[in-house]
């Protein structure tokens, strides 16, 4: 029981340490939705970007590989007519700086060009011109998208270029320009390769984050409903806390119980021959009580014979109820005349001693007088008597439909011969 306690304070300061953390993990979770929702967010625009760059791309390889092919054959026809380039030239400065060119100044490189002298130096003149100018144009495609404004302002740009250089008599320089158009195509293609695969890439990351973003927004909504339930946690705790403490105080309570118990099976360890001998005894009446289930099944068959000769008679104790009923009922109706009849039987007792007494004086005396005289006088008017005391049959008066009789009892001395 003392580890249980021990246990239970463990548990105690273990969960309050859980609580604890559970709160510094929600407000991270917090933190960390917040930081994957601006994640998305840059990876939507990444995205975008990058689809941006690689139609740029595309574009910029068309421009390199028809509109600048074509340029350049356009100028090469100049180059035939020696037609005099310093009129377009105010005309692409102008367009340069309106649409964000930042470092080219056509006039300023057309200058340059024009002080440098040998094929050699030319071409490489030319080509760091080009380099400038494709790099220039490749970073306003990145930045804004490729436009026919800005593609028609570069092949015009590198038309000047490749004019100023055939009034140089630099026709190496235009074959060496030639040939860095073609190997930029070559480039591009790479690039344009690289940046398709850069899109698909990002937007198959920004599908992931959608997902990521939900699910941290799953978890963030869980550890809001974890912490809503630390409250109760704690009241459990406290409440376990309590119930340990109980369970304590009740071990003593529940060791002096099993020691009882202890002592109880120590006795009924003593008392098993009692106990068996009980159970021979038991055993030795079942045998009897089976002994006697050819009685018992007799009397079984007796008692449901009895039960169908009773349920034979029911009719007729049926009947015998419905008259005692009757007869209940008739005899409470009579309760009244039986009273008065009783009134009468009572008053007739008294009327009846009366003239008893007067029968007796004046017959049952005289009677014994004559019979004293003369016997056979005396059986005759007997006779007589009693055949008057027939006719004679009430003291009070008799109800209508009602049979009464009087008795004469009389008495007289011996009769002698």
């Amino acid at each position: 029981m003392a580890q249980i306690s021990a246990g239970s304070t463990d548990l105690k300061s273990g969960i309050n340490a859980y609580t604890t953390g559970a709160k510094q993990l929600g407000a991270g979770a917090a933190q960390l939705k917040t930081g994957v929702e601006t994640y998305t967010a840059g990876v939507a625009s990444a995205a975008a970007g990058a689809k941006q760059v690689s139609d740029g791309v595309s574009q910029l390889k068309t421009m390199l590989t028809e509109t600048m092919a074509n340029q350049l054959a356009e100028n090469l026809s100049y180059y035939k007519t020696n037609k005099n380039i310093q009129e377009s030239v105010s005309q692409l400065t102008a367009a340069a700086t309106g649409a964000g060119l930042s470092g080219i100044t056509i006039a300023d490189d057309l200058t340059a060009l024009a002080a440098v002298n040998g094929d050699d130096a030319v071409a490489e003149k030319i080509t760091e011109l080009y380099t400038k100018y494709l790099t220039a144009y490749t970073q306003s495609v990145v930045a804004n998208g490729a436009t026919s404004q800005i593609t028609s302002l570069y092949a015009n740009q590198l038309g000047l270029l490749v004019k100023a250089a055939s009034n140089q008599g630099a026709a190496g320089a235009l074959a060496q320009v030639a040939a860095q158009i073609a190997g930029s195509a070559s480039s591009i293609d790479t690039l344009a390769q690289g940046a398709s695969s850069l899109s698909t890439g990002l937007d198959t990351l920004n599908e992931k984050s959608t997902e990521l973003n939900s699910g941290v927004s799953d978890i963030n909504d869980g550890l809001v409903k974890l912490n809503s339930k630390n409250d109760d946690l704690n009241e459990g705790v406290a409440k376990l806390d309590t119930g340990a403490d109980k369970l304590d105080s009740n071990s003593k309570k529940l060791n002096t119980g099993a020691a009882a118990l202890n002592a109880g099976v120590a006795t009924l360890n003593s008392k098993n021959n009692l106990l068996n001998e009980g159970i021979q005894k038991i055993n030795a009446g079942l045998g009897t009580l089976n002994s006697k289930n050819d009685t018992l099944n007799g009397g079984i068959g007796q008692l449901y014979n009895g039960f169908a000769t009773l349920n034979a008679n029911n009719p007729a104790l049926r009947d015998g109820s419905s008259q005692l009923a009757d007869g209940t009922s008739t005899l409470r109706s009579s309760s009244t005349t039986l009273a008065d009849g009783v009134t009468q039987l009572n008053e007739g007792a008294i009327t009846l001693k009366d003239g008893m007494a007067e029968f007796n004086a004046s017959g049952i005396k005289a009677i014994t007088s004559l019979v004293g005289d003369d016997a056979d006088i005396a059986v005759d008017t007997i006779k007589e008597v009693i055949n008057l005391g027939k006719n004679y049959n009430t003291f009070l008066g008799k109800t209508d439909g009602k049979d009464s009789s009087v008795t004469f009892v009389y008495k007289m001395a011996e009769l002698t011969k």
